[in-house]
């Protein structure tokens, strides 16, 4: 099974273990005591292949056909009227988001074979810090022009909700844990709908880790489904950026803040997430 990216996480496990002490005469003594001896779960969001390709794709068109109904405009639609009235972004806005997406393009081709070396020298490791501030000061740019996009125009539109909802269900169809050598759905096996109900569920129950989880696998297929991320070197230098500013509340509750205006029924397609995506690729 191919994988868009895997990472390992680490579940607190309390169990108790003799311990040796002292007592008040100096004489040892066995004790139970608590230690948290961590367990390393690891974790992968798995790469569709053709079947599950074909059902995101009935799975977007059905949300996109209860959006016409509802009358949510098509992507399209929208932007003829913008184009008319002229960009959301000024001339100057457009270049610096052009040069922004540049620079970054610049920033990676640096940090990857650095950060991937091993072995490296003092004066390598200061230049993968300064090399990792100015990539997230890059992406902080990048995503205050995309935030700009799609709060005054994108969001509005069928794609986009569409999208937000294929977050999910990637999310739900695509996690995957690898436990004894083996491959195993985090939100079980069967239909979408039968699915949904385990990951409900869990998005209920107040344990820390269940909560990371989910927080970890729906940044993930964000990432890969919004194009942000390809690569495994992708997802750790946008998800340490996400990490450091707190953000994966936010992706978590990304497909939520649509519910609102969403159609009930739903559906899916990779296509989309790459070619309808509310951010523009580089040209």
């Amino acid at each position: 099974m191919k994988k868009i990216y895997e990472f390992v996480l680490e579940k607190d496990n309390f169990v108790e273990k003799p311990i040796v002490r002292q007592d008040a005469n100096g004489k040892e003594i066995k004790v139970l005591e608590k230690v948290n001896e961590k367990i390393s779960n690891k974790y992968f969001i798995r790469s569709p292949d053709r079947k599950i390709n074909e059902e995101q794709e009935f799975f977007v068109a059905g949300v996109i056909a209860e959006c016409d109904k509802r009358g949510i405009l098509r992507r399209v639609s929208l932007q003829k009227r913008y184009l008319n009235d002229g960009d959301i972004l000024s001339l100057e806005q457009r270049k610096a988001y052009d040069d922004a997406k540049n620079k970054l393009w610049e920033k990676q081709a640096e940090y990857y074979p650095l950060n991937n070396k091993k072995d490296k020298t003092k004066e390598e490791t200061e230049k993968l810090d300064i090399l990792t501030k100015e990539l997230f000061d890059v992406m902080n740019d990048i995503q205050g022009f995309e935030l700009k996009l799609d709060n005054e125009l994108y969001q509005f539109t069928a794609e986009y909700v569409a999208q937000n909802r294929l977050v999910t269900w990637q999310t739900i169809m695509l996690s995957y844990e690898e436990k004894d050598g083996k491959q195993i759905p985090i939100f079980g096996s069967g239909t979408y709908e039968e699915r949904s109900k385990k990951y409900d569920e869990m998005k209920t129950i107040e344990d820390e880790f269940t909560i990371k989880l989910i927080d970890r696998l729906s940044l993930v297929t964000s990432l890969w489904s919004f194009g942000k991320a390809r690569e495994q070197e992708d997802f750790e230098i946008a998800i340490k950026w996400y990490d450091e500013r707190n953000l994966v509340e936010a992706v978590k509750t990304l497909a939520e803040n649509q519910e609102k205006s969403e159609p009930k029924k739903e559906s899916g397609s990779e296509k989309l997430a790459q070619e309808d995506q509310p951010i523009l690729e580089k040209t």
